[in-house]
């Protein structure tokens, strides 16, 4: 399957993605997220929902940059947990 015909393939799966992301922050009260899906080391996918700046309303999009240190600190002791 070539690039084109993935992304294709995965924007039709993908279809009710965004009424799930819209669904998924208001249940669990998150103000924003990003999704990002790479296939064969190129981005397919990439969509910010909600807002970046809850107080700001200053909205998430795929451009956001984030410290991946903040989000995997936690990953190493989590990985001794399961030895």
């Amino acid at each position: 399957m070539n690039l084109t015909t993935q992304q294709t393939y995965i924007v039709n799966k993908l279809q009710d993605f965004d009424t799930y992301m819209e669904k998924l922050l208001k249940d669990w009260n998150v103000p924003g997220v990003g999704v990002g899906i790479v296939a064969e080391d190129k981005l397919v996918f990439a969509q910010g929902y909600g807002d970046r700046n809850y107080q700001e309303k200053l909205p998430f999009t795929p451009k956001i940059l984030f410290p991946i240190a903040s989000t995997l600190s936690c990953l190493p002791l989590s990985l001794r947990e399961c030895w």
